[in-house]
């Protein structure tokens, strides 16, 4: 299957998500044996890493359908494999973390932020380099639902956060001051700066 049929399928506008899936399937064919006799699967499911490490969410049915496999759980076995093959392990994104802080009531508040930082912060760089700009850490989302709970006097353990995200209290710290320079409107502005800078806030 052609990674570009892929992309017209699914709409996909963000570029760094082909170039991620290029990525996965080079590997992928020096890994996996079966790639020729797979390479369906295979394609489809350096796809859907690829999209998720980006945080943009496939149609699940749609998906299980163009890999060419019967069912979902034969799917995901293939999915499960290509990822511990290619040594990917699993992002958390903004569903699972606000799942497990109980902030579903402004998920979809979060996700249009992060949108909107990923599309100031890529328009901010040179044009040669923003197709090989990441935002597949899961500092971005715990950071940013940090922030926006922080603005709706929701609290969060700041510790706890920061270990769900396998981040580091600098790096987090430093994201954090990203997401509110770069769009001061949505995360807070410069109390909100001190604040993700302050780890005594979460005591």
């Amino acid at each position: 299957m052609e990674l570009s049929y892929l992309e017209r399928k699914f709409q996909v506008k963000d570029k760094t998500i082909v170039v991620k899936t290029k990525e996965l399937l080079r590997r992928a064919k020096l890994s996996c044996h079966a790639f020729a006799a797979d390479q369906r699967a295979i394609t489809v499911s350096c796809f859907d890493l690829a999209a998720a490490q980006k945080n943009m969410r496939l149609d699940r049915e749609l998906i299980v359908r163009l890999s060419g496999l019967k069912s979902e759980n034969r799917y995901q076995l293939k999915l499960d494999m290509i990822s511990a093959v290619l040594g990917i392990k699993k992002v958390l994104g903004l569903r699972d973390l606000c799942s497990k802080f109980r902030c579903q009531s402004f998920q979809n508040e979060a996700e249009d932020a992060l949108k909107t930082f990923r599309k100031r912060f890529i328009s901010n760089l040179p044009r040669q380099k923003r197709a090989y700009a990441d935002f597949s850490n899961a500092v971005y989302p715990a950071a940013a639902l940090y922030l926006l709970a922080r603005r709706r006097k929701v609290k969060i353990d700041r510790g706890a956060i920061i270990r769900e995200a396998s981040a580091t209290e600098d790096n987090f710290a430093k994201t954090c001051r990203e997401l509110v320079e770069i769009c001061a409107e949505l995360f807070g502005g410069a109390a909100a700066t001190r604040q993700a800078s302050n780890s005594d806030l979460s005591k």
